[in-house]
């Protein structure tokens, strides 16, 4: 399976539940003191009186997610974001702040998902490794359904256990999310195993690149804007070839961040 996705290291929750407001309700302003005494219960308690009263209310959506984060209840603290980024009220930096953590979110549950399940492969098939697997990866597609990796995984994970009929499911949407940008890059000559050299001469100049070094090698992230939508395309590199696709974002969804667009 795909190796593990990096998290964020910025000290996203501590900005949660420190960031000031202008003309917040008596409620948000008495969460924020409960919050710097680390009285959760009280806080949780205004933050959800100032929702009853306005239930768009983005800066009381955000402590609250941040509050839930403190108190290690990662589902509730989901549900929060997720209703920041579709509020029509929210400000630019909750909508980043919102999606960088639920980003973070997705990450622990992806990673936890490859990890059990590289662990019940090299166990022979350990079925409640593969329980774990199944379990973290849709976890992951419930927290950010933008990104498509954990359905192909949670496929091949149910098929592992004999669940036909749900793989079957999870490789559908996969392939309903993913087939215009398969068959657009393919029309162009990309495909997974190409050297970035051929993707640079049938696109162009990126528009912007990003480079990492892990696992020993680079890795290339290269975007584009082709016949008016964003492509991401990204190579790897070990210390002895050239490096190869590995994989692409096309056209992803204006939900994202630019960091989360850019990852690989």
């Amino acid at each position: 399976m795909k190796r593990p996705t990096l998290v964020y290291a910025a000290a996203v929750l501590a900005a949660v539940l420190v960031q000031g407001f202008q003309c917040a309700s008596t409620e948000v302003a008495s969460a924020r003191k409960a919050i710097e005494r680390k009285d959760f219960a009280k806080a949780k308690q205004q933050l959800n009186t100032a929702l009853a009263t306005n239930p768009d209310n983005p800066d009381a959506m955000m402590m609250l997610a941040g509050v839930y984060d403190a108190q290690d209840q990662p589902d509730s603290a989901t549900i929060m974001y997720q209703r920041v980024l579709g509020s029509a009220t929210a400000k630019p930096q909750q909508r980043e702040m919102a999606s960088v953590n639920l980003y973070n979110q997705w990450a622990a549950a992806y990673n936890k998902g490859i990890t059990a399940y590289n662990a019940a492969m090299t166990t022979g098939k350990d079925r409640a490794k593969l329980e774990e697997a199944r379990d973290a990866f849709s976890r992951a597609v419930t927290i950010k359904p933008e990104y498509t990796e954990p359905l192909g995984n949670l496929g091949e994970t149910l098929e592992r256990l004999a669940d036909t009929n749900q793989a079957v499911v999870a490789y559908t949407k996969w392939w309903d999310a993913e087939r215009s940008g398969a068959e657009a890059m393919s029309a162009a000559g990309v495909a997974l195993g190409v050297k970035r050299g051929k993707v640079l001469q049938i696109f162009g100049t990126p528009v912007k690149t990003k480079m990492d070094s892990i696992d020993g090698g680079i890795l290339y992230g290269d975007a584009f804007m082709v016949q008016g939508k964003r492509v991401y395309v990204f190579s790897y590199a070990d210390k002895t070839s050239d490096a190869v696709v590995e994989g692409w974002r096309y056209d992803p969804s204006p939900t994202l961040s630019t960091p989360e667009m850019e990852r690989p």
